[in-house]
């Protein structure tokens, strides 16, 4: 049974959820840093669309579905940055050579953010490897004990 005093504390507690959710939303926007372009008319857009920087371009999928090395990142950033992306998301799938996860993986990975960050570019974590989603590669199903914690 919802009493007066119940529904006014939930009435508060969705106020008070709302608004905090506003703020980080607020905070969120301006620790970002994320640069913005004011536009007044299409002119503006027509004017700024060849140079619309980095976070308003394309990213495609980039799959390390073959031997990976730092020279072959070098290349492969090199032409989607020449190509006018904005960023590339890594994106495991079947077929990888180097383990999903490994140390091998996390160190190619960061390598690929560090040549992103000279040419300006952003890079996403696509955090699946297969399907279903959170499946990742196996790790999660493999390191279940079968008891909920």
């Amino acid at each position: 049974m919802c009493t007066k005093q119940n529904r006014s504390f939930m009435h508060w507690s969705k106020i008070t959820g709302l608004l905090s959710g506003m703020l980080l939303c607020i905070i969120l926007g301006f620790l970002s840093g994320c640069e913005r372009q004011q536009v007044h008319s299409f002119r503006d857009i027509e004017k700024n669309f060849p140079d619309s920087g980095s976070p308003y371009r394309s990213g495609p999928l980039l799959v390390f579905n073959e031997v990976i090395t730092c020279t072959e990142i070098d290349r492969m950033v090199k032409d989607l940055h020449n190509a006018g992306f904005g960023g590339f998301f890594i994106h495991p799938r079947p077929g990888l050579v180097t383990e999903y996860l490994s140390e091998e993986w996390l160190s190619l990975y960061r390598y690929a953010t560090e040549v992103a960050e000279k040419y300006n570019m952003f890079v996403w974590i696509y955090d699946e490897n297969s399907y279903p989603s959170g499946f990742a590669g196996g790790h999660v199903p493999a390191g279940y004990d079968g008891k909920i914690h």
